[in-house]
């Protein structure tokens, strides 16, 4: 999957960087409703990780910090693998971007981070899901819950640009 993912950065961005001396089109309300539907899901997977993480450490009696990881919770183990996994979906946000033709928004920090967090989580997740790795997967949850709620709301006004 990581694989996929930056070859696809790397070969359409190419493509698209040829591309730049064309005319922009305008967004084709087809890539509109994708994008909507994805920030739509990303927030509901969001808000259910945070419920999810925050309402299990809560039953297993976590602090903040200072929690050993345990085998037998199954129910945070579910939840950070499903937080691995949502990072995936994020690979998407850069699909996106590069097929709204927004080149400048992908950065090498950008496509470093998606591909670095990726990894640290798919350790995390098959190593020790649980413990205090709950805490930054709840936090960082509940900020994309925010982010992508916002995102659905700006790609759902009309512009009124030419």
């Amino acid at each position: 999957m990581l694989a996929l993912y930056i070859f696809y950065v790397v070969g359409g961005l190419g493509a698209i960087q040829t591309e730049r001396g064309r005319c922009r089109r305008q967004e084709p309300s087809a890539l509109r409703y994708l994008v909507l539907a994805h920030n739509a899901f990303c927030t509901c997977l969001s808000f259910y990780m945070a419920y999810g993480l925050l309402s299990s450490a809560y039953n297993l009696r976590y602090s903040v910090w200072g929690n050993a990881y345990n085998e037998e919770e199954k129910s945070m183990a579910h939840y950070i693998y499903v937080f691995h996994m949502s990072k995936m979906v994020e690979f998407l946000d850069t699909i996106m971007m590069s097929l709204k033709r927004n080149v400048r928004q992908v950065t090498v920090l950008h496509v470093y981070h998606h591909v670095s967090v990726a990894v640290i989580w798919w350790i995390i997740s098959y190593h020790a899901p649980g413990g205090d790795a709950y805490i930054s997967a709840a936090l960082n949850s509940i900020v994309h819950v925010f982010m992508y709620l916002y995102y659905f709301l700006s790609a759902s006004t009309l512009s009124c640009s030419p």
